[in-house]
């Protein structure tokens, strides 16, 4: 079952490799309470406002319509909407997520968002869900952490009798001894599980190795993501989009095997300025 999870999930992974970091509670917008007068204060993103979103079928994130909305300062009407929005938990607790911050006219329902920061605001937080990465942080490390990690791993292939795959589908090299006695060593490390999933998202192929028989490059990437991901861990549409952003795969400038990528325009704010972004 746990395969089957995570060739399942490669489906998403394929179709999303273009979705950016979100920034929904950036700064620079001062939204207040749904239908109240201003007042409410935005905190800046980190990597903790990693929020899971409104989606669609190919998991890329669905905007708010856009529409003419007033200037906090100026008072005049300006292009507003095109905001990512996200998706409401919490919705039977008003303590924590006030019934006026509920969107009901989407399913599922969303997070209202300003319209002209595109933050939500602070007492609308309690309605938003953070990704859980667990110990697929570790999807932040350096290029370079991943090259030297995809180094071991293709020393255990190039030194290796025969490659297989395990019940879960992970990578398993055998040597077989002047004595007949074989030796059998799984590819089990979480950060070289994500070094062969970025390798074969942007190349296809693990620097020239072959990958065993039955074996596809979509498939063998998202095992090594699940195997990434931990065995508690959740890999969900939104935590694929972000470990994409991070690692950076779904930057319009890196090339990989799902090319040409989706391209969408949204609102979000660049600088202190709120802009139309690709």
């Amino acid at each position: 079952m746990k395969t089957k999870a995570m060739i399942t999930m490669l489906v998403s992974a394929a179709m999303i490799l273009t979705t950016p970091i979100v920034t929904l509670g950036a700064p620079g917008g001062t939204p207040g309470r749904p239908g109240g007068g201003g007042g409410g204060e935005v905190e800046p993103p980190d990597y903790g406002d990693l929020i899971k979103l409104y989606r669609d079928a190919d998991g890329v994130p669905i905007p708010s319509d856009p529409v003419q909305v007033p200037d906090p300062e100026t008072g005049l009407l300006v292009d507003g909407g095109l905001c990512w929005q996200p998706i409401a938990f919490n919705v039977d607790d008003p303590l924590a997520c006030p019934a006026e911050c509920v969107v009901e006219t989407t399913d599922p329902a969303t997070v209202y968002v300003d319209q002209f920061s595109c933050a939500v605001a602070t007492e609308c937080a309690g309605c938003t869900q953070e990704v859980d990465f667990g110990r697929i942080n570790e999807a932040r490390s350096s290029v370079g952490v991943f090259e030297s990690q995809l180094e071991d791993v293709v020393v255990n292939l190039a030194t290796a009798d025969c490659i297989t795959l395990d019940p879960a589908g992970r990578l398993v090299t055998s040597t077989v001894a002047d004595d007949l006695t074989v030796s059998t060593s799984t590819i089990d490390s979480p950060l070289q599980n994500l070094a062969i999933y970025r390798q074969l998202m942007l190349t296809g192929d693990l620097l020239g190795f072959p990958l065993p028989e039955g074996a596809g490059k979509l498939d063998t990437a998202a095992r090594g993501l699940g195997t990434g991901s931990g065995k508690s861990g959740e890999v969900n549409v939104d935590l694929v989009a972000y470990i994409n952003a991070i690692m950076g795969l779904s930057d319009p400038a890196t090339i990989t095997i799902l090319d040409p990528k989706i391209c969408k325009f949204y609102r979000e704010e660049v600088q202190g300025v709120i802009q139309l972004v690709e």
